[in-house]
């Protein structure tokens, strides 16, 4: 029997909040809230199909000191979107277009005999 090893990796994406309302798709897999589809313009931007999404922030406002950094890791798909719907709204607010997310890339490592 073969077993499929795989590995976890921190990776960040820099996302517009137009790329977000357009091309980022969430699904809830047990007790994981996984990204499920992405545009072609968000996967070249660097977020993947079932990343997981770690934290979302926006450094500085149009003042150049607010700061939205929410944690969303281990939160539901409901708690998830709220925190992406606020950084959208901040950003929206706070006139910047550029939204930070960290995500956990799940990463097939290799094949082992079993």
């Amino acid at each position: 029997r073969i077993q499929i090893l795989f590995g976890m990796a921190r990776t960040e994406a820099t996302l517009t909040v137009e790329q977000i309302k357009m091309g980022l798709y969430l699904v809830e897999a047990g007790e994981l809230t996984l990204v499920n589809g992405v545009s072609q313009d968000v996967y070249d931007a660097g977020v993947a199909p079932r990343d997981t999404i770690v934290s979302v922030a926006i450094d500085g406002g149009s003042d150049g000191v607010g700061r939205f950094d929410e944690q969303t890791k281990e939160m539901d798909i409901e708690g998830t979107a709220n925190v992406i719907r606020g950084a959208i709204q901040y950003a929206t607010e706070q006139k910047v277009d550029a939204v930070l997310f960290e995500l956990n890339r799940l990463m097939k490592m290799g094949y082992a005999d079993q």
